[in-house]
């Protein structure tokens, strides 16, 4: 009853084992790094349109610079755990 409560009542819980969930698989998995990749140039595409707000451009751009920030503060999950110069991609 405490875990559903826990897990299901308070949703930054939930968002928070998400997000720790796709931090790791975007460091051990080059596929979900080209997904992410591509959502990026999506989205640049779509806010380099001339009919799209000032405020939008600079919402992605926020947006871009804090997701990038984490990523640095996290890179630690993307340094190989034994020592080896590869990584193992799917």
């Amino acid at each position: 009853m405490f875990l559903g409560a826990l897990v299901f009542k308070n949703s930054w819980v939930l968002l928070l084992c998400y997000t720790l969930f796709l931090r790791i698989r975007y460091a051990q998995s080059a596929f979900v790094r080209q997904a992410f990749q591509g959502l990026e140039r999506k989205g640049d595409a779509l806010v380099n349109d001339a009919r799209v707000p000032d405020g939008m451009r600079n919402g992605w751009k926020i947006g871009k610079d804090v997701v990038k920030k984490v990523r640095e503060a996290t890179s630690f999950l993307d340094a190989p755990a034994n020592g080896a110069a590869g990584r193992k991609t799917q």
